[in-house]
């Protein structure tokens, strides 16, 4: 039983090992002579909990000379929530993003506030309130105000309806203005988008609407195509273009060169490509394995190239050596045991994809622990600081 019990333990760092952590972007492009070089490039910074908190891009100037153009810095509270995002971009007024959560960690506010050089403090512009559902925590309504600083209010101005198929997957969402002289929403949409899934419940089509006079117009289309894996192969921008009756292709991304060995669950990938705002497609869906390579076009002319660089964050070998664990079962549904090789009472703390704790407590070694109400996914565990390693609940 102690042989065993020592495998499973081996296998849990063996898994952890395999953590590559996204530090880099090099973006590239053709120059005078058309030879592709080094144009941009982001940087992203991860504190000791691998979680990310400062994002930079440089591009190249006259002088072959990396400059500085933007910074984004992520400020997280005691649950390693990020809670602010300060946004300075090269010339331009600082942006803040304050963030709430509610008691399931869902955002239910973003704050957006701009900096007065006049005043020197950063001021209310906008903001975007979530609602969800109560039985399935998905985001229902996202309605935008802005502030009216003449009248010292928050006034309604967008609202965007979300509806989900049978697999918890958005199929529809319709957009509305307000109406400030009838105090209401327009009766029916200005906008929607709908999108269409494979058998995998992957994104393959979405489309944008808009209303005219009660028809539906279809103007723009993202496609999106898999390969076997179901890694994005992919993703096509299509404008509607009126005078030719004809889809015309604006951009396309072609994402050709993964590294298969490695799943979402084994990537630490910065908060931007992680957490999009409600009216931007999420990057997450690149990264159903470790990304490695992508090629961008514009008007079918190949314009940038892009190498995402990787580092593995293996942990070192005497952090493990204080004690052994095992887990099981793993993957699991709703409890998972830890067994340590001690009797007194242990710390756990697990966090997500994000770092966000999701769960913390005291247990005892062989104590069943009720993970329930997590969704299904990958989470990291420590314990007492010391151990590490990988949950997956399904």
């Amino acid at each position: 039983m102690k042989k065993i019990t020592l495998l499973i333990a081996f296998i849990t760092i063996s898994v952890y090992s395999q953590t590559q952590q996204l530090d880099q972007i090099i973006g590239q492009s053709l120059d005078l002579t058309d030879t592709w070089v080094d144009s941009f490039k982001m940087d992203f910074t991860y504190n000791s909990n691998h979680i990310c908190t400062d994002e930079i891009a440089y591009e190249k100037n006259e002088s072959n000379q990396w400059v500085q153009i933007q910074q984004i810095q992520y400020t997280l509270d005691a649950n390693n929530r990020v809670t602010e995002i300060l946004t300075v971009e090269t010339g331009e007024n600082p942006i803040k993003e304050l963030l709430t959560y509610n008691s399931n960690n869902k955002i239910i506010e973003r704050l957006y506030q701009n900096w007065n050089s006049s005043t020197n403090q950063f001021e209310d512009s906008y903001k975007h309130v979530n609602s969800y559902d109560s039985n399935t925590n998905l985001k229902i309504e996202t309605i935008r105000f802005f502030w009216d600083g003449n009248l010292n209010t928050w006034k309604q101005e967008l609202k965007s309806e979300i509806q989900y198929n049978s697999n918890n997957l958005i199929e529809l969402m319709t957009l509305y203005e307000y109406n400030d002289a009838g105090n209401d929403w327009f009766s029916y949409g200005e906008e929607k988008y709908t999108f269409q899934y494979n058998t995998n419940n992957k994104l393959t089509n979405k489309t944008y609407f808009e209303n005219d006079s009660g028809n539906w117009i279809a103007l723009e289309i993202d496609n999106y195509t898999y390969d076997a894996n179901s890694n994005v192969l992919e993703h096509t921008y299509l404008l509607w273009e009126d005078s030719l009756q004809n889809w015309m292709e604006d951009t396309k991304d072609e994402f050709n060169q993964y590294d298969n060995s490695f799943t979402l669950s084994d990537l630490i990938l910065p908060y931007s490509l992680t957490n999009a705002p409600e009216d931007e497609e999420s990057t997450l869906l690149w990264f159903n394995h470790k990304l490695l390579h992508i090629d961008s076009y514009y008007d079918n002319e190949l314009v940038e190239k892009d190498n995402l660089i990787y580092t593995d964050i293996t942990a070192s070998t005497n952090d493990f050596l204080e004690e052994m664990v095992s887990i099981y079962p793993n993957p699991f549904n709703d409890y998972v045991t830890f067994n340590l090789k001690n009797s007194k009472i242990n710390q756990i703390k697990i966090t997500d994809i994000q770092g966000r704790t999701v769960y913390q407590n005291n247990f005892l070694s062989n104590e069943k622990i009720n993970l329930n109400q997590l969704q299904e996914g990958a989470y990291f565990y420590t314990i007492n600081n010391v151990l590490k390693g990988k949950l997956i609940k399904k």
